[in-house]
């Protein structure tokens, strides 16, 4: 290998053409996507993903925390309350770490499909969609939940957050205090 001039002047290393296809690539989207938790990668990592094709790689690094949780507008406010756990006053403490999926304490793990914390009454718009293997899809907002509108049931349930309670939430359909059922 030997650096060449190149394009206006610019060098470059001849006969590195894998390393500027693949590996350079890969970091470049790596900061790119990552932008400043990229520098959360350590070094075993970074050469993990360079010595994979670049769609593997591309593909990790999309699917990787540090890149999803970049998005994580709608609990970006919420309080730290320890390692990767955060708290708000209305919905409880939950880890968000893994964004789109948050852990809450009551819920289990949760897909949070985007929105906002918020329902604006005047434009009808605003709360948020959210998944979990215990509930299917619901929708919620700061000033309603517990209560929460339940997709598979058409109609709002309310969540208990007593652990000592023995249901978990009340359906109005039914009239009566239910246990979770995975769908």
């Amino acid at each position: 290998s030997r650096e060449n001039i190149y394009e206006g002047g610019l060098p470059y290393i001849a006969g590195t053409e894998f390393l500027r296809q693949n590996q350079y690539k890969i970091v470049v989207y790596i900061f790119f996507l990552m932008r400043e938790n990229a520098s959360i990668l350590s070094n075993e990592e970074l050469n993990s993903l360079v010595s994979l094709p670049f769609e593997q790689a591309f593909e990790k690094i999309i699917n990787d925390y540090r890149y999803t949780s970049r998005f994580n507008l709608i609990w970006k406010n919420s309080t730290e309350v320890g390692s990767n756990w955060k708290e708000e006053p209305w919905f409880g403490l939950f880890m968000d770490k893994y964004f789109p999926w948050i852990y809450h304490v009551n819920l289990g793990w949760v897909y949070v499909s985007g929105g906002t914390q918020e329902y604006d009454k005047e434009l009808k718009v605003g709360g948020f969609w959210a998944f979990s293997e215990k509930l299917g899809w619901f929708w919620t907002y700061n000033e309603v939940f517990p209560w929460i509108y339940s997709e598979n049931e058409w109609i709002y349930l309310y969540m208990n957050g007593d652990s000592d309670f023995p249901y978990d939430y009340f359906s109005t359909a039914q009239n009566k205090w239910l246990n979770f059922q995975a769908h």
